[in-house]
């Protein structure tokens, strides 16, 4: 979500294993498109589910899950910018390169996750300062409806 301003919008088909950007030293968010109308996750035949809601939203696609890159290897939440604790180590994004089954997606597990409203990660300098307020995500109740609809684009017979 830090590159929204730098897309255009348009239709884009990628694969899953793409999402993740493997260059990340430390595990973390990647991968959501945002400025969402409609999202879809399909298989190599056509055939998966859409999401769809009544305002913008964002939403990703991985071959791992959130605790994947949110946990130590032993299951502990890990904290900002850690690396190693007395509880183990952090997971580095190469670990997660197996998970990803890269070359047969059909024994692999997607994980996918849409948001209402997703912050960025960045602050003005990097990390040490918050964002600007314009650019905050303020901590409110917010409804947010959508739609889960099987796909399929093979002909019916």
């Amino acid at each position: 979500s830090d590159r929204n301003s730098a897309a255009v919008v348009g239709h884009y088909t990628q694969s899953v294993n793409d999402q993740y950007h493997y260059g990340y030293v430390r595990t973390q968010e990647s991968g959501t498109k945002t400025g969402l109308r409609y999202f879809r996750l399909l298989d190599p035949n056509g055939t998966g589910l859409e999401v769809t809601a009544g305002q913008k939203f964002s939403a990703s696609a991985l071959p791992f899950s959130m605790s994947d890159m949110d946990c130590l290897e032993n299951g502990t939440p890990k904290r900002a910018n850690e690396t190693n604790t007395q509880n183990g180590e952090a997971r580095h994004s190469l670990n997660l390169k197996a998970k990803a089954h890269e070359n047969d997606r059909a024994n692999g597990i997607t994980y996918v996750n849409f948001d209402l409203v997703q912050m960025g990660v960045g602050g003005i300098n990097s990390w040490g300062t918050l964002p600007l307020n314009q650019y905050l995500v303020p901590a409110a109740e917010r409804e947010f409806t959508f739609v889960i609809r099987p796909v399929s684009c093979l002909p019916v017979i």
